[in-house]
């Protein structure tokens, strides 16, 4: 067990064991600070511009970290603005071996479902900058802060420890659009990338 998978099932382990306190009743315009670790599973291969695999890559177990605002809004559903940070190591499986470091980071706009059920869902999207060597195979690809917008999927389960403290664990999916690769031989390449989370978080309303 890795030190963020320990992390996690002890973090996940106080919340179902700790004593639920009653929350301050939450009202529109109520707003709180969010944070949010947990390991990431990357997804994508990258292809030509006519659309065949160029790369078949594989990656290790990641990271993601989540930090951003929220609150109430007059629907008492939940709005959000994010950043998030992804990050995970990458390598070739076929071909002589390239490898590399993926990172991805950006900005999220999303929303939950409302209710006094401690199960909720999100949807969001927003923009990102991703960056990707992959050397070692010719052509060498590189990726340099490049752009993409991203959607995402989430669903979670709450627990307030406090009156002002929730604790959270949430799954994610994230998926991005084609990300631009540039080959050294002078040709395009993208990459496409989506990524499966599991986290633990808390919030702090205010």
């Amino acid at each position: 067990m890795t030190k963020l998978q320990y992390f996690l099932f002890v973090a996940l382990s106080y919340a179902i064991i700790t004593p639920s306190i009653a929350a301050e009743v939450k009202n529109p315009g109520d707003s709180y600070i969010f944070y949010k670790a947990g390991i990431t599973n990357f997804e994508g291969d990258v292809e030509t511009s006519y659309g065949s695999t160029h790369r078949t890559l594989s990656y290790d177990q990641g990271l993601g970290l989540n930090a951003g605002y929220g609150w109430i809004t007059k629907g008492g559903a939940r709005a959000e603005a994010e950043l998030f940070y992804r990050r995970a190591d990458v390598n070739t499986e076929s071909g002589s071996s390239s490898t590399g470091q993926l990172e991805l980071n950006g900005i999220l706009v999303s929303g939950y479902t409302s209710g006094d059920s401690p199960f909720y869902l999100g949807l969001g999207m927003g923009i990102g900058m991703a960056s990707l060597t992959l050397n070692a195979k010719t052509p060498s690809l590189s990726a340099d802060n490049e752009p993409f917008f991203a959607f995402k999927i989430s669903a979670g389960w709450d627990k307030s420890i406090t009156e002002s403290v929730d604790l959270f664990v949430e799954a994610e999916f994230l998926g991005t659009s084609q990300i631009d690769m540039n080959g050294s031989n002078g040709y395009d390449y993208f990459l496409n990338h989506g990524e499966t989370s599991i986290f633990i978080g808390a919030r702090q309303w205010f």
